[in-house]
């Protein structure tokens, strides 16, 4: 009997330090999070739409030009799709300062944007790189003609944007 009252016991503390956990970081981190993808969201969408959570954080509003909350189910799903990844991204970034920074790798998150979505979401990948290591890996011919086109216009303003392929084996430049 003993041993069931320990092990009750044990589940109930680790069950209250998660929780203690989770309501730390929805206090502390989770509106830095929400914060940084509303700016990351902002660059996205060209100044269209920025990012908000209620107090308590348990829902995501965009906020659009004129300051209108749209509630999630009202966003299109490209919309939805960017916030997604400012959201992903700005986690990560987080992490990654809490403990030793390291390279953002992402393997085709873009396959899911029109092509206006995807040649904004590169410019604001081109921009983090200046901050951050961000690896782009894609299968998608038309995201990596995107991606030559961004390095293209950026070229000579920042040097963030370089393109490999994997040739019989061997990655080289295709820059």
């Amino acid at each position: 009997m003993d041993r069931y009252v320990d092990d009750w016991l044990t589940d109930l503390y680790a069950h209250h330090m998660l929780r203690e956990a989770q309501a730390y970081y929805e206090k502390v981190r989770q509106p830095v999070v929400i914060r940084k993808a509303g700016e990351y969201l902002r660059f996205m969408t060209g100044g269209r739409y920025s990012l908000q959570s209620t107090f308590d954080g348990r829902q995501l509003f965009a906020v659009d030009g004129m300051q209108r909350r749209i509630p999630e189910k009202e966003w299109s799903s490209g919309l939805g799709d960017q916030i997604y990844l400012a959201i992903r991204i700005s986690l990560a970034v987080a992490f990654s300062h809490q403990i030793e920074s390291m390279p953002l790798i992402l393997d085709d998150i873009l396959v899911r944007f029109d092509e206006e979505r995807q040649k904004e979401a590169i410019r604001f990948l081109a921009d983090l790189g200046k901050e951050e290591q961000v690896f782009l890996f894609t299968c998608s011919e038309g995201t990596r003609r995107l991606a030559a086109a961004v390095q293209q216009e950026q070229a000579g303003e920042t040097d963030t944007i370089h393109l490999f392929e994997i040739s019989r084996g061997t990655i080289v430049s295709a820059d």
